[in-house]
């Protein structure tokens, strides 16, 4: 699906759904029981894995397991693990999972960040350097205002992304 609207996205394929989790792992199974996502990758985001974290535009620590699957988009769950971050709050009490992000591959974040600014989006939470060559940075906007109510993240990739932590085969779906 491609963003009609006008802005610094416009023209660009939805590249990633993303969801905040309350329970990685019992999430992994649900979405394969519903959606047949029975094989996904799993990264643990902390210091160890990003070269860089800012929060509000300030250095940050925060962490997070996730995991993907599939593609066109793929999708992702999000566990926030410590923050400050744009996960924590996103869940009414109980709520097991909900949609929070579609995310976007750039050529380049920096120019992404500065038109999105320019249109009001300001970048909230950004990390990076968590490819083998310490490239790739990812970030969060706050379109919620938008009439959406999601948050939007830009991606540009990593050269070569590291290996996952692990790799995840969900059993009997």
């Amino acid at each position: 699906m491609r963003v009609a609207a006008r802005s610094a996205l416009a023209g660009s394929e939805i590249f990633q759904v993303g969801f905040v989790v309350a329970d990685l792992d019992a999430s992994l199974r649900a979405f394969a029981r519903s959606f047949g996502l029975s094989s996904w990758l799993g990264w643990n985001y902390d210091g160890e894995l990003l070269g860089w974290r800012s929060f509000e535009g300030e250095p940050a620590e925060f962490s997070m397991r996730l995991a993907i699957a599939g593609e066109g988009p793929q999708v992702e769950l999000i566990e926030a693990v410590d923050g400050p971050d744009v996960y924590s709050g996103w869940l009414a009490e109980g709520e097991p999972a909900r949609l929070h992000h579609f995310g976007f591959v750039v050529d380049s974040f920096e120019a992404t960040r500065e038109r999105l600014q320019a249109e009001g989006a300001p970048l909230v939470m950004a990390a990076g350097g968590h490819g083998i060559d310490g490239d790739g940075a990812f970030g969060y906007f706050d379109t919620r205002g938008s009439g959406t109510g999601l948050w939007t993240e830009v991606i540009q990739p990593a050269r070569e992304r590291r290996v996952p932590g692990e790799v995840i085969e969900i059993e009997g779906v």
